[in-house]
């Protein structure tokens, strides 16, 4: 069949069965919408919340963010727990330990 815009409206009105100038009947309307039903779309499905949060992580970019954001957010956490343990007894003080060990604490797991 050839595509509905390519086609003269004399090809379009003899294929649909109407007329140009008058259109269609009220008895051949109603009678078209008994068979065949009302003209309109189905109305498609939203996604959820949580599918277009996830859907705004789907490009390289966002994730190499994401990552670097998780990195940094550990990288401020340690720091602060490194100055927190640092006044407290559980770091390594001692005149005797390696330079690279004086003042430092365990890191985290």
């Amino acid at each position: 069949m050839t595509p509905w815009h390519v086609l003269t409206p004399e090809a379009v009105s003899l294929e649909l069965q109407s007329d140009l100038t008058h259109g269609l009947s009220a008895a051949e309307a109603q009678r078209r919408l008994r068979v065949s039903g009302l003209n309109v779309l189905p109305e498609a499905e939203r996604p959820s919340a949580l599918a277009l949060f996830l859907r705004q992580f789907t490009s390289i970019e966002a994730l190499s963010l994401v990552q670097l954001g998780v990195s940094q957010t550990n990288r401020y956490y340690e720091k602060m727990l490194r100055q927190v343990w640092g006044k407290s007894q559980n770091c390594q003080n001692k005149s005797n330990a390696s330079p690279r060990q004086v003042g430092t604490c365990p890191r985290l797991a």
